[in-house]
């Protein structure tokens, strides 16, 4: 298990630079939205692997802990809020997109 939260902090540390600069270069501008693009499939590898392999471990020993099934309910709550501003911010870049295209 060690391993496997070993890269996941290094998929962390790279899904930040990559965030990082995207925003230097400018979430809409022509070369951001192609590293936008390009790091959506590792990030949604990454996500793959939390939900096979982290949250089934996690969501079974918090059935018997009670202060890491506090911890998991709650960072749950917190995933689906920032997937909900996510989407939104995904909506309304293409809207943007679009009105550009008019």
């Amino acid at each position: 298990m060690s391993a496997l939260i070993d890269e996941f902090k290094k998929d962390h540390s790279e899904i930040i630079d990559t965030l990082k600069e995207i925003k230097e270069l400018g979430v809409l501008s022509e070369e951001g939205q192609a590293k936008l693009i390009s790091a959506k499939e590792s990030l949604l590898e990454h996500l793959r692997k939390e939900d096979e392999l982290l949250y089934p471990v996690l969501k079974k020993e918090a059935e018997h802990n009670e202060k890491l099934n506090y911890y998991t309910t709650l960072t749950n709550k917190e995933i689906l809020l920032i997937t909900q501003q996510f989407q939104a911010q995904l909506m309304d870049l293409k809207i943007s997109n679009l009105k550009k295209l008019q």
